[in-house]
């Protein structure tokens, strides 16, 4: 059936199955699809109109006539409820949020017994709420089968895609990226918004930065949007950890990964250890951790 946007789809779960109305063009009808927890379609109906249908389904499987959802609608409360999930994960977590998301999916059609008492428990412990937003998420058939690191990369893009279309301050997202870079065990795709904030500390107090050649108190705002930016470039080109490892080396014009060279001093002991490049051994290198090494070695990805 096409489905484009002109055609209306509503959805709901109940039980252990997950339900699809579909409309169709007038003369044809509306469409009814059952799925398994497998996601696998057991049984498809047709009926003349969308009363109907939505009747029939009520008759033939019992689904409350309250519980259709249009399927646009239930997809925003899912996403929506991934990122309520992603900060349940992080630290500083306001149980209170619970209520907000309950009073957001009313406010959207969604009825349930457990999503009623839980948008109204203002003055109640945290664990009354869990309680009943994991009640409401099971009436509703919400999916929650995410790992943590999921939702947390879910949580991520939210929040670049929020920073570069200016619909958040640079620095409160970096601020949240920073319980995202702790909450993944400082991942090597996110370690650089935490290298940004330790340079904007030292900034602050020495004038001088450790991690990022170029930023400043006053380019602060642009240098963080501008490595959100790069956070969505290397999520578009499904950048690896192995990638994450390389360096360009201006002096050959290489991407290798870098190495470890002994410095001595003039009596041949080792004084200390400087990062080199993998083919020539020039000091001369962008590691990808940096904005510039980044923009190259992705250019180069892209032109391949």
């Amino acid at each position: 059936m096409d489905t484009d946007s002109k055609f209306k789809i509503l959805e709901c779960k109940f039980g252990d199955k997950r339900f699809k109305i579909e409309e169709d063009l007038p003369e044809v009808g509306w469409y009814l699809y059952v799925y398994d927890l497998n996601d696998k379609c057991v049984a498809d109906h047709l009926q003349d109109d969308l009363e109907t249908i939505i009747d029939f389904a009520f008759e033939e499987y019992q689904i409350p006539k309250t519980n259709w959802i249009e399927s646009e609608i239930r997809s925003f409360v899912q996403e929506e409820t991934y990122k309520l999930l992603a900060q349940r994960v992080l630290s500083h977590f306001d149980s209170k949020k619970l209520i907000d998301w309950a009073i957001m999916l009313m406010g959207k059609g969604f009825d349930s017994e457990s999503l009623i008492i839980l948008a109204g428990l203002d003055s109640d412990t945290t664990e009354e709420r869990e309680q009943y937003f994991w009640q409401t998420i099971n009436e509703l058939g919400l999916d929650v089968n995410r790992t943590d690191f999921e939702l947390i990369d879910n949580y991520a893009i939210y929040v670049a895609e929020s920073v570069v279309h200016k619909k958040m301050e640079p620095k409160d997202g970096l601020a949240i990226m920073q319980d995202i870079v702790r909450s993944t065990d400082y991942s090597k795709k996110y370690i650089q918004f935490f290298e940004i904030d330790e340079d904007l500390d030292y900034l602050k107090y020495d004038n001088h930065t450790i991690f990022n050649t170029g930023l400043t108190l006053k380019n602060a705002d642009s240098f963080i949007a501008r490595e959100f930016e790069l956070l969505l470039e290397a999520e578009k080109y499904k950048i690896d950890d192995k990638t994450r490892g390389l360096a360009y080396c201006n002096s050959c014009d290489k991407i290798e990964k870098p190495r470890l060279k002994n410095k001595r001093n003039w009596i041949g002991k080792v004084k200390y250890q400087i990062w080199v490049c993998g083919v020539c051994e020039s000091q001369d290198i962008l590691h990808f951790s940096s904005q510039k090494g980044k923009e190259i070695i992705m250019t180069r990805i892209n032109a391949t």
